[in-house]
């Protein structure tokens, strides 16, 4: 488990294990809040597409939380 933003979240989906095909993280958790934090803000966007399977949301208060596991490839956009 890693804890971190936007940043952390891209590094990892464009990360692989050594001499090997396939990515280190095979599943997020995601908590998005109710804020738009405007052109200066962070976003999610790995240089791959991903596409995400087994998707579960949780609604709170305030804030969602997105739990899914990545599909078996990444997709290039």
């Amino acid at each position: 488990m890693v804890e971190g933003g936007a940043n952390v979240i891209n590094e990892l989906l464009n990360t692989r294990y050594d001499d090997s095909n396939d990515f280190i993280v095979d599943s997020l958790i995601v908590t998005i809040g109710p804020t738009f934090l405007g052109q200066k803000g962070v976003e999610v966007s790995p240089a791959s597409g991903v596409k995400l399977k087994d998707i579960t949301w949780w609604t709170g208060c305030q804030d969602s939380v997105l739990c899914a596991r990545l599909n078996e490839f990444h997709v290039t956009v």
